[in-house]
């Protein structure tokens, strides 16, 4: 009894120095920072909620330490060194808290994220309102988008051509000012929650595929016919907000349209597959199929209607019952 709780202390010990190494070397690549999410996700789908919080905790332990030797030789005149960790740090540590958050909640998965990322989205403001709050920042990114759109700027320049012209227009630093913000606003709650998403889908697939363990069954994925209502009061705002600028009070309803969009979109993907997995004539033109989606996508006017296309089946389904045929 002694040895099997010894045997079993160990094996926490080292899964978990395991997950801690391996998702701290993988946020180093800031390209793919987010893969990190996937070893916590990994150990946290067969650990208590309490050895799972341990682990995050040393990995923003480490991610803290690791900030603070890197923000301590930089000298910004205006920008306290206290706002840079910030900056450098939020965004992985609403990341991890989301982590724990999905595992301390009970119930369906899709309603878990959704918690985590509507406190992420709350408690967020915040964190938004001090960093805006420092003109010296705020300045310094205005900058930094500037100098990026004049270097787009600078071949089309030369070119001299009508297109050129057209495209450099379109290109005003001001103006990709602006459109950044409204980017960044409008979809970096959406992106959070994707983000998140991807994580536990890897961790699922990759136990699914090593630990025989039964993987995401996306044929069988159903979005509860309530959360319509969610998608007919937010989208009015959206569109509303296309044609009168309502503000910073637009933000939240960009971000709950896209998050419920996608959650639409993966069950027109469910349909899809369900269809495929009963019709062989559509199981053997998959290829065709997904290659005539993926060259959609890069045609000006069919990618839109593409993209909405999915969603919107799987809005469909409210009325048609696709899987029960």
């Amino acid at each position: 009894m002694v040895r099997e709780k010894y045997l079993a202390v160990r094996s926490d010990i080292v899964k978990g120095a395991i997950t801690l190494v391996v998702s701290f070397v993988l946020f180093q690549f800031r390209a793919v920072f987010f893969l990190f999410l996937i070893p916590p996700f990994l150990y946290g789908m067969r650990r208590s909620w309490e050895k799972t919080a341990l682990v995050l905790l040393l990995l923003w332990t480490a991610l803290f330490v690791q900030t603070m030797v890197l923000t301590a030789g930089i000298d910004v005149p205006g920008i306290d060194r206290k706002l840079l960790v910030l900056v450098d740090l939020s965004y992985p540590s609403f990341l991890l808290a989301g982590i724990l958050g999905f595992f301390l909640l009970k119930g369906r998965a899709l309603k878990r994220f959704l918690i985590v990322s509507v406190a992420a989205g709350c408690v967020s403001v915040p964190v938004i309102l001090a960093v805006a709050a420092n003109q010296s920042f705020t300045g310094l990114l205005r900058e930094q988008i500037i100098a990026i759109t004049e270097l787009l700027r600078q071949p089309l320049s030369d070119s001299g051509s009508f297109e050129s012209s057209l495209l450099m227009a379109q290109l005003d630093p001001q103006t990709m000012v602006e459109t950044t913000k409204d980017l960044f606003f409008r979809f970096s709650l959406a992106a959070y929650c994707g983000i998140l998403v991807f994580g536990y889908a890897v961790a699922r697939g990759i136990r699914a595929r090593f630990l025989g363990e039964a993987p995401i069954d996306v044929a069988a994925f159903r979005v509860p016919d309530r959360c319509i209502w969610g998608l007919l009061v937010v989208l009015p705002i959206v569109a509303l907000d296309l044609f009168v600028d309502i503000g910073f009070w637009a933000y939240p309803f960009w971000n709950a349209a896209t998050v419920l969009l996608l959650i639409y979109a993966f069950q027109g993907f469910g349909i899809i597959r369900y269809r495929m997995l009963r019709s062989p004539r559509l199981r053997r033109a998959r290829f065709f199929l997904t290659v005539l989606f993926l060259m959609l996508l890069f045609l000006p006017g069919a990618n839109i209607v593409a993209l909405l296309a999915i969603p919107l089946l799987g809005v469909s389904e409210l009325w048609v019952r696709y899987r029960e045929v």
